[in-house]
């Protein structure tokens, strides 16, 4: 539509930029209100915004653009409560584990999601991908029906009851060192998934010299990986081995995309976008389930906002990393970003094991 990498990164730089400045504050909101409503408002929300391409106006790129703007404020309004409500719904020893199945098969109908809309897309269009998007949405707006609402503590709706609320949250997860780590952990799995949206395609065009059938093949070798992540997650959590195993994925996961730097032949970037993608979602899985097991219910609206927060910040960044580094190869911003990878998911793996030494809450003593 507009032949410009840069129209790209702005579109999806829109979630980002919006659970950074506004995440909080609806995190805020989320844990005021109704959980099942804010999901419901949320989903409705995602699934107007989906359904608009199939309205008689034409596509265009100002459709595209708010289309993403109104999807992402519905999705702000899903991520908290929905956690909320599934805590709700299971027992406090098995949240780890349920929210870690959640994560995975999350990843397997990404995969699946992304495997039809290719071929509706390619025999009816982007608008037959819309209608699956709209339609999906409407039936995942009428299964919220079947959980459980969460009682919730009612408060003014002041501005500085806002703010001390917000300022209540943000303390809880800096005092947190164990959730606070692995939330970052959690974020970083999520951005690598955002980096390789954005480096990608220009990777395989200019590093490698190859089209779109090799990109097409490195992109779903990463879903490939995912999916095989998530299946071994599911096995780690039968036997329970997952000690600082999301921070060894993340530490992976950035030794693995820095490589990309040095090897330009197909096969061998395949196979590491395999990698890849298994040591991305292994850590966002299981960051996902300690998430749940760790935080307070009445502030997982908020923390889980917060991530958001973060990772919206880390997606900005790494949207306008190639426009910054103008001068860089898609190659070497891989190496820069690996090299972050690396050095974060280390020293994270080390906080978390002293963390867990002196600050450990008295369950998980």
């Amino acid at each position: 539509m507009t032949n410009d990498i840069a129209s790209v990164g702005r579109v999806l730089m829109i979630w980002s930029v919006l659970a950074l400045f506004i995440g909080p504050f609806v995190g805020v909101f989320v844990d005021r209100h109704d959980r099942r409503l804010c999901v419901l408002t949320g989903q409705g929300v995602c699934t107007i915004a989906l359904a608009l391409p199939l309205l008689p106006f034409g596509l265009s790129y100002s459709l595209i653009v708010a289309v993403s703007l109104i999807w992402a404020i519905g999705q702000l309004l899903i991520v908290g409560p929905f956690d909320a409500l599934l805590q709700g719904s299971v027992a406090p020893g098995l949240r780890r584990q349920i929210g870690a199945r959640m994560g995975s098969a999350r990843q397997i109908a990404m995969v699946g999601g992304g495997g039809l809309a290719g071929f509706i897309v390619h025999y009816f269009g982007a608008i037959g991908g819309y209608f699956i998007a709209a339609s999906s949405a409407a039936l995942m707006w009428a299964a919220v029906f079947a959980l459980r609402s969460v009682t919730i503590e009612k408060r003014g709706v002041t501005v500085s009851g806002y703010v001390a609320h917000l300022k209540e949250g943000l303390d809880y997860l800096a005092n947190y060192p164990a959730l606070l780590g692995t939330a970052a952990i959690g974020a970083l799995a999520f951005s690598a998934g955002q980096m390789t949206n954005a480096l990608l395609p220009a990777f395989i065009r200019n590093d490698i010299g190859a089209g779109s059938d090799l990109y097409g093949v490195a992109d779903a070798a990463w879903s490939a990986g995912a999916v095989t992540g998530s299946a071994l997650v599911i096995y780690l959590l039968k036997t329970r081995k997952l000690a600082l195993l999301d921070g060894q994925s993340l530490l992976a996961l950035g030794i693995l995309m820095g490589s990309l730097f040095f090897i330009k032949l197909p096969m061998p970037v395949i196979a590491i976008q395999v990698l890849a993608g298994g040591a991305a979602n292994i850590a966002k899985a299981i960051s996902d389930g300690n998430i749940l097991h760790r935080c307070a219910e009445d502030k997982i609206g908020r923390v889980r906002s917060l991530v958001q927060a973060l990772t919206g910040l880390m997606g900005v960044v790494i949207y306008l990393s190639p426009s910054v580094l103008r001068n860089y190869s898609a190659g070497q911003i891989y190496l820069v970003w690996g090299i972050v990878l690396a050095i974060v998911g280390a020293g994270l793996s080390l906080a978390i094991i002293r963390s867990k030494q002196s600050h450990a809450q008295p369950e998980e003593r």
